[in-house]
């Protein structure tokens, strides 16, 4: 009587199912804002605030969670069951560099295409970021 094992994964990119979502940022000394797109296929990330154009690529490391099953019915038969589900949610992070020579560091919590977070000049500007499809 041997143990089954089922194990079951799936990792999903930052923009979910879709290939791309919407991004949204201000930056947080100034009313200055801009737009871009998260492309998940290439795991790039483009953004344009102002006269300055972004783009770099991401990371994405996926929440992950697992559960064990354990049942036994009866003398003869064991049942063990195993699952490990990584899902749609969790952090990306990116470099971006900027066509005016600045470098972005991003950090980015997100839920399939819906995420928040923050990008960091190297002159130490901060830009809020939300991601999501608002088109």
């Amino acid at each position: 009587m041997k143990p089954y094992i089922l194990a079951v994964a799936a990792v999903v990119a930052l923009a979910g199912c879709s290939p791309s979502a919407d991004v949204m940022l201000v930056r947080r000394d100034s009313s200055e804002s801009g737009s871009g797109t998260v492309q998940a296929a290439g795991q790039r990330l483009t953004a344009v605030i102002g006269s300055k154009k972004c783009s770099g690529n991401f990371a994405t490391v996926p929440d992950f969670a697992s559960s064990g099953l354990l049942n036994t019915y009866g003398q003869k038969n064991n049942a063990t069951a195993t699952v490990s589900i990584s899902s749609a949610t969790g952090n990306a992070a990116g470099l971006l560099t900027c066509d005016d020579g600045d470098v972005w560091r991003c950090e980015i919590r997100h839920s399939g295409p819906s995420g928040y977070g923050i990008c960091v000049g190297k002159d130490g500007a901060v830009y809020d970021v939300v991601t999501g499809r608002f088109k």
